[in-house]
């Protein structure tokens, strides 16, 4: 059985794994959003609009 040290820290690397899943999960929800057909006002010096828009989210 691990001690409450050892607990504590198995713990927190729980935590922080579950916290890079939902930013990992949120990062995927905004890039299928950028795959899906859009109208975009594309601007005269806009290279790309989906590269544009995804800028402007981050």
């Amino acid at each position: 059985m691990p001690c409450e040290c050892t607990k504590d820290f198995i713990k927190g690397k729980i935590n922080e794994i579950e916290e890079k899943m939902i930013n990992l999960s949120d990062l995927k929800e905004r890039l299928e959003k950028l795959l899906k057909p859009k109208k975009y006002g594309i601007a005269k010096k806009s290279i790309c609009p989906i590269i544009t828009e995804s800028q402007k989210s981050s």
